[in-house]
């Protein structure tokens, strides 16, 4: 079990009792008594993980980014003098203490950074971009509207953009526009159509579960090999596509 530490969230003292129920303040407990007794690894910003020829970095993790950026990057990242900073916020202390994990495996590089936001995002890649260019982003916090930066998406320049997104939540249309407008974006993946972004959806065929009807809770499958091609295989359609390295 690996993850950035204890919970930090505490739950408003206005908060329902539905939202109680759902608090990570309630949850932890639950899962530190759930991994009791098992291997349990804590990743602080900078440590590595290594599974066969699969490299793991955290890139940030519990509000903190790397020290070190990650073999090839550390580039300056242009615009950052004219940042501005998101006023959405970042939904709640736990997001931005997510941990945010560069995945390396021979030519191909893959971020996911868990629930981390806008403002976080940008320790990331200013004054300098400690993840370097991507072949696969896996968009933080479900694509909401603060998550995802222009400034973000320009640095890491991903071929591929997937949301792991629900029917309302996630895949937000401004995120899914400014994916759709980064550099170097060839395609973008949805687990769900979103039924709050109308035309912005990308097109049906990269969409696993298309609305109408029940949720047939199909799951996006990304194959990626060492030399950085990634095919991805919708099940709802039994199409894969694929895509060579472009990073």
């Amino acid at each position: 079990f690996v993850d950035h530490g204890p919970n930090r969230e505490m739950p408003s003292p206005t908060a329902n009792p539905a939202q109680l129920t759902n608090a990570p303040a309630t949850l932890y407990p639950k899962y530190e008594a759930a991994i009791a007794g098992k291997k349990h690894i804590v990743m602080k910003a900078g440590d590595t993980l290594k599974i066969d020829d699969l490299q793991l970095l955290a890139v940030n993790s519990d509000a903190q980014v790397t020290p070190k950026p990650a073999a090839g990057a550390g580039k300056p990242t242009p615009g950052c003098d004219a940042v501005v900073p998101n006023a959405a916020g970042n939904g709640g202390e736990e997001n931005d203490r997510s941990l945010g994990i560069l995945f390396s495996y021979g030519k191909a590089r893959i971020v996911s950074l868990g629930d981390t936001t806008w403002n976080m995002e940008t320790k990331l890649v200013c004054p300098r971009n400690v993840l370097g260019k991507v072949d696969l982003m896996f968009a933080d916090n479900h694509g909401t509207g603060n998550a995802s930066s222009p400034l973000l998406l320009g640095a890491v320049q991903p071929t591929l953009v997937a949301f792991a997104n629900g029917v309302t939540k996630g895949a937000d249309p401004d995120t899914l526009d400014r994916a759709r407008a980064a550099s170097g974006v060839k395609a973008l993946w949805q687990v769900h159509f979103n039924t709050r972004a109308g035309d912005k959806n990308t097109e049906a065929d990269h969409i696993a579960n298309i609305e109408g009807g029940p949720d047939a809770m199909h799951a996006l499958q990304f194959a990626v090999v060492t030399s950085g091609e990634i095919s991805v295989t919708n099940p709802r359609t039994g199409k894969t596509t694929a895509y060579p390295k472009a990073n």
